[in-house]
């Protein structure tokens, strides 16, 4: 078992609050992650590293990296 520490980052927009990233660390001897929900370019890249090999090349090509981070941020909203 495993445990880590995330702090989120929250961002108040029109009276509504959202998460917009997190900072995790993993390993004490390295930088801690960071994710910025906000920079789909980004969200896409850390999403292709960590899938399966497996995959349809199919689905990268058709863009489905770039929507599963668009859903990725906005599943994260929520009103306060």
């Amino acid at each position: 078992v495993s445990e880590f520490q995330v702090v989120w980052a929250l961002q108040n927009e029109s009276g509504n609050w959202r998460i917009s990233g997190l900072a995790m660390e993993i390993d004490p001897d390295e930088s801690p992650l960071v994710i910025n929900f906000e920079d789909g370019n980004r969200m896409a890249a850390l999403l292709a590293e960590v899938e399966p090999e497996s995959k349809p090349a199919e689905s990268v090509e058709s863009g489905a990296n770039t929507n599963a981070a668009s859903a990725a941020a906005s599943s994260s909203t929520f009103s306060r």
